[in-house]
């Protein structure tokens, strides 16, 4: 992602924020994405610079949103563990592995332990439309 046509772009005060807010946000706007921009001259672990990164970049979203600007959206996951697929579903985790243990619900095991499961995101939304119809 390329900081600098962020860091030149007007942004217009949204309809219904304070003056003083638009200033402030703008002016967090301007220090996060010079600091997106210097980080990769910072002296420091690749690990500690990975985080840094990603929480210059929420921070960004946040003072984006705020300012009622585009922001991306995350992709869609393809796989879900246990608990998350049944959040997916609408029902309880003892549920979804009933269901998986009767072959309703395809699963994978996961290769590196033997009792984590793996639900593939097409596999969970054809079966929610099958529930539903």
């Amino acid at each position: 992602m390329s900081l600098r046509p962020l860091a030149r772009e007007f942004i217009p005060c949204p309809k219904g924020l304070h003056r003083a807010t638009y200033r402030r946000l703008l002016r967090a706007h301007g220090r996060i994405v010079a600091q997106l921009e210097r980080l990769p001259y910072w002296r420091t672990w690749p690990v500690v610079r990975k985080r840094l990164q990603t929480e210059f970049q929420n921070r960004l979203k946040r003072v984006r949103r705020r300012l009622g600007l585009r922001v991306p959206h995350p992709p869609a996951r393809r796989w879900y563990r246990t608990s998350e697929a049944a959040a997916f579903v609408g029902v309880s985790s003892k549920t979804l592995l009933r269901w998986t243990a009767r072959g309703r619900v395809p699963c994978e095991r996961s290769p590196w332990g033997h009792r984590q499961r793996r639900y593939r995101r097409r596999d969970l939304v054809r079966f929610v439309r099958e529930l539903r119809v």
